[in-house]
C-alpha cells in the first residue's frame, strides 16, 4: 500500500512540475526527489499524514483548476511545510533508523553512534 501511495504521490507532483516545460528544472527536482525517498516513506507510514496529503493535494488541484497562482503557491508551501514539521518531530522523537543505523548519522546521530563511521 505504501509503495502505491508513493507512486501516486510522485505522479501527482511530477505531472504539475512538467506543466512548467522546464526540462532542466524537472531533472534537478527528480534528483532531489529521489534523494529524499527515505523520508517520504517514513512520512507516509502515518495514516494521519496520508489523509493530510490527500486533502492538501485536493487544495492544489482546486487552485490549478481556477488558475489561482497565489492559492497554488500557498497550498504547495503548506503541503511541504507540513511534511517537514512531521518529519522533524519524528526524527527528534524517535531518531529514525534503518537497520539500526541512521540513514544520515552525521545529521541525525543515533545514541551511542558518536564517532563511528557508517
Amino acid at each position: 500500500m505504501l509503495q502505491e501511495f508513493g507512486t501516486y504521490n510522485r505522479a501527482f507532483h511530477f505531472s504539475i512540475i512538467e506543466l512548467s516545460r522546464m526540462n532542466r528544472l524537472s531533472r534537478l527536482i527528480r534528483k532531489l526527489w529521489d534523494a529524499l525517498d527515505i523520508y517520504r516513506t517514513v512520512y507516509f507510514r502515518d495514516p494521519v499524514n496520508r489523509e493530510r496529503i490527500h486533502a492538501e493535494h485536493q487544495e492544489i488541484i482546486d487552485a490549478l483548476k481556477v488558475r489561482d497562482a497565489q492559492a497554488l503557491i500557498r497550498a504547495q508551501s503548506n503541503h511541504g511545510e507540513h511534511a517537514v514539521q512531521a518529519l522533524t518531530t519524528r526524527v527528534v522523537q524517535r531518531k529514525v533508523t534503518v537497520g539500526g543505523v541512521s540513514p544520515h548519522s552525521d545529521l541525525f546521530p543515533v545514541e551511542g553512534s558518536a564517532g563511528r563511521n557508517h
